[in-house]
């Protein structure tokens, strides 16, 4: 742990004072979309483009200062709301795929149970709480929809 810290320390000195520069400022697609003494960095794709402040099309780059040079982080996501949008289409995906397969595992343990009572009521659990978990993560999409709707997001 102390090396690791030591590391994190040392690498975080040491950029500061070589001129590096994180880009994390504004979404753009062209050095216009910057701000004055502020170019386009990190590689926007030809077909990027910006509609209220999101990417509709394409991958964009982020405004820094010109002339730097830049680290470019290895996500697109610089905000909260695209952090927690990010997550929740991960999480709603992996749900997609493991739901089915959990209830198929239970099924499977709830028809070949042959009486036995304590795989029954594990496949009756495998179900219940297979059902109960993904109602929730589609609830949870529903809800970060219905506020983006709200809000005029999307």
């Amino acid at each position: 742990m102390r090396k690791f810290l030591s590391l994190l320390i040392f690498s975080i000195v040491f950029l500061s004072q070589t001129g590096f520069v994180l880009a994390t400022g504004e979404i753009c697609c062209t050095d216009s979309d910057c701000g004055s003494g502020e170019q386009c960095l990190c590689d926007p794709s030809p077909d990027c483009q910006i509609t209220n402040g999101r990417v509709t099309t394409g991958k964009a780059g982020a405004c820094g200062p010109a002339g730097s040079v830049i680290i470019c982080p290895p996500s697109t996501i610089r905000s909260i709301e695209g952090l927690i949008r990010s997550v929740t289409d991960w999480i709603f995906k992996i749900a997609i795929i493991v739901a089915p397969l959990m209830l198929v595992i239970g099924a499977i343990l709830f028809m070949t149970a042959a009486g036995n009572p304590e795989r029954i009521k594990l496949g009756k659990k495998i179900i219940f709480w297979t059902v109960i978990g993904f109602l929730i993560v589609l609830f949870a999409e529903g809800i970060i929809n219905l506020i983006d709707y709200i809000l005029g997001v999307r």
